[in-house]
């Protein structure tokens, strides 16, 4: 993941991460973006902590012309806004789909869905 996640990595003390280490590193990832911990805590009991952690890594990643429905002047302030976006819908009880689209940019399109229900 760090690979495909450089700035999840710049987080990170440890070049050989263990899945606690991602997920202390997303979670300050987060923290810089603004996010709050009921974000962050809504992401982690909808998704689970690791798929919680992906997400935060991935959207980081993803190209700022993704970001097209948010008028926010900052890209990351638009990263979070997405990621509060998630968590809404997680609070809601409603369906989230987290589908291989998140990875075309480091070409992993065989990648399956990950469909959440609260």
């Amino acid at each position: 993941m760090v690979d495909v996640c450089p700035t999840l990595a710049a987080y990170l003390s440890n070049p050989h991460p263990a899945w606690n280490d991602l997920i202390d590193a997303a979670y300050v990832l987060a923290a810089q973006y603004d996010l709050s911990d009921a974000i962050w805590k809504t992401l982690c009991g909808g998704l689970g902590r690791e798929w919680a952690a992906l997400t935060v890594a991935m959207v980081a990643e993803l190209p700022a012309a993704t970001f097209t429905r948010c008028a926010a002047p900052r890209i990351e302030q638009r990263r979070a806004s997405y990621i509060a976006g998630i968590a809404r819908k997680l609070a809601k009880g409603e369906e989230v789909s987290i589908t291989a689209s998140w990875f075309r940019h480091v070409k992993r399109s065989t990648e399956p869905a990950l469909v959440v229900r609260n």
